[in-house]
């Protein structure tokens, strides 16, 4: 047998025991994600900069004149403040420790607002009025943007999953929410000093998901709900609906007796099918509380020159999804979309002199359906021509009525999920103020929403603890049809529950009565 060097074996044993003993706590220094390269900061507010190191690690900070001391703590967080600043830049904020430093340039100093809310907030400047023209002189180096990503979470949460700044640019102000990019442009035209956006929406949500465990204390109504937060599995939950879903969408495949004889082809007789005048929701005519598939037909006719070159096909909104054919050929296909004008392109080659035939199969999963928004968005054109197309419509059912398929998991399911994922962790930054553009989702309980929208002011206020910041709501626009006598309207009613965010001080209504569209919510 070999001799064992004793001296030696301790020395490696003692090693090897150190090492096991240190690097379960060993790693390297992080911010949170809100901080990045061409970030924004508030002017004139202690600076809070916060993240993660081994418990104990000593953190310097400089950004400007500015320095500043933190030490992790047992559970590996760290937060430093840094004293205020006045409106300049470009800096660098230098962080290090003995695990690592990190250094982020191009910083800016100047205002820092959060655009909240649900889709209209959401919906990107490409889409809006004139939006792409916009876009493309959107060459702004003083104005930057963070979009905070969806994220539910059953509890409070510190960070986030990703995010970086970016400089307004054509390419990055296209994708950026509207709203927010022409308040922060008004901003920088008369203050001219960098202004920082931070996107934090989330399409289709109720108010009650936006404020705080805390913030719901004074509605005994909602304690059931937050109780349940303590066991909610949220990955289970989503888990389980998408297995139901995929069984719904499974038996609308296999029952959809259009597939099954082909309706697509322009040789189908539609002889018994019925007629709809279109555009208009199949629940105001003649299928009442039908969800599944249902198609549609109708002629349009061409010219010998008009068939000789590509057209585009526009069918307006569609509620939920749609396939889309003209003359038997495919031209285009939307699924869950049902906010989106639907426009196609059809080549030359699937159109004929004369008379063309277009089929869509429609496919609702709940609530409305059918081919929906402006009658001026059905057509079909090319240069200085066009065709349209609303009118009468031959339709068929295609399945039994299904019936809802399964709702995705949303944030609404349970109150707080946005509040605890996606406004936790910024809780610590500085910021000049809040714009908000949420309650299309709420209409249905409009007496609700006042105390609720009044509550969501002081929950983030006494929240991120820096005083009554300006919280500014946009009201909700002139959505539906216009009717011929006055009535009672659950949107009018929640336009005027909005109101009541005046009582609270340095708020403000940006009123929209006299904008909007009958058939669309967003703008």
């Amino acid at each position: 047998m070999p001799t064992v060097n004793l001296p030696h074996f301790r020395s490696i044993f003692l090693l090897w025991a150190t090492l096991v003993l240190v690097l379960p706590s060993y790693g390297q220094i992080a911010t949170s994600r809100i901080f990045s390269d061409n970030m924004v900061l508030q002017r004139n507010q202690p600076i809070h900069i916060w993240g993660t190191a081994p418990a104990g690690t000593q953190v310097n900070l400089r950004l400007h004149t500015q320095l500043s001391l933190a030490f992790a703590d047992a559970q590996g967080n760290w937060e430093a403040v840094l004293g205020s600043l006045p409106a300049g830049g470009p800096y660098q904020l230098l962080i290090e420790s003995p695990v690592g430093d990190i250094t982020y340039s191009n910083i800016a100093i100047g205002e820092v607002w959060i655009c909240a809310g649900q889709s209209n907030m959401e919906r990107p400047l490409k889409l809006a009025d004139n939006g792409t023209a916009e876009a493309a002189s959107a060459n702004w180096p003083n104005i930057r943007f963070f979009t905070v990503p969806n994220v539910m979470s059953a509890v409070a949460t510190r960070q986030l999953t990703s995010g970086q700044w970016l400089i307004c640019t054509p390419e990055t102000a296209k994708d950026f929410s509207g709203t927010g990019f022409y308040f922060g442009k008004h901003l920088y035209q008369n203050l001219n000093i960098p202004i920082g956006l931070i996107d934090i929406t989330w399409g289709g949500t109720q108010i009650d998901t936006w404020i705080s465990p805390q913030g719901h204390a004074l509605f005994p109504d909602m304690q059931p709900a937050l109780s349940a937060l303590a066991n909610l599995d949220i990955e289970e939950e989503i888990n389980a609906i998408t297995t139901s879903q995929e069984a719904w969408d499974q038996q609308l495949e296999l029952q959809d007796i259009g597939l099954q004889q082909n309706w697509s082809s322009p040789n189908v007789s539609i002889a018994g099918w019925g007629t709809m005048m279109i555009p208009k929701s199949w629940e105001s005519d003649a299928l009442p509380g039908r969800d599944g598939s249902v198609w549609f037909k109708r002629t349009f006719t061409l010219t010998t020159t008009q068939a000789a070159s590509d057209i585009q096909l526009s069918i307006g909104r569609v509620d939920d999804s749609d396939q889309t054919w003209v003359n038997g050929h495919l031209v285009g296909s939307t699924a869950l979309n049902p906010g989106l004008v639907r426009t196609y392109n059809v080549p030359a080659s699937y159109l004929l002199a004369g008379e063309n035939q277009i089929t869509i199969r429609v496919r609702d999963y709940g609530y409305t359906g059918g081919l929906l928004g402006g009658s001026s968005d059905m057509k079909v054109q090319r240069d200085i021509w066009q065709v349209p197309l609303a009118g009468n419509w031959y339709y068929k059912v295609g399945t039994p009525n299904l019936g809802n398929r399964p709702l995705d998991f949303a944030p609404s399911d349970y109150p707080s999920l946005i509040f605890n994922g996606m406004i936790g962790p910024l809780l610590g930054l500085r910021m000049a103020g809040v714009i908000w553009y949420q309650g299309e989702s709420d209409s249905g309980n409009p007496f609700h929403y006042r105390d609720k929208q009044i509550r969501i002011i002081d929950d983030w206020r006494s929240h991120w603890g820096i005083g009554n910041f300006p919280f500014i709501t946009t009201q909700l626009t002139a959505f539906r049809p216009t009717v011929s006598q006055p009535g009672a309207s659950s949107w009018a009613t929640l336009r005027e529950s909005q109101f009541f965010t005046l009582k609270r001080s340095n708020t403000a209504i940006a009123c929209l009565i006299d904008e909007g569209e009958a058939y669309d919510i967003h703008l």
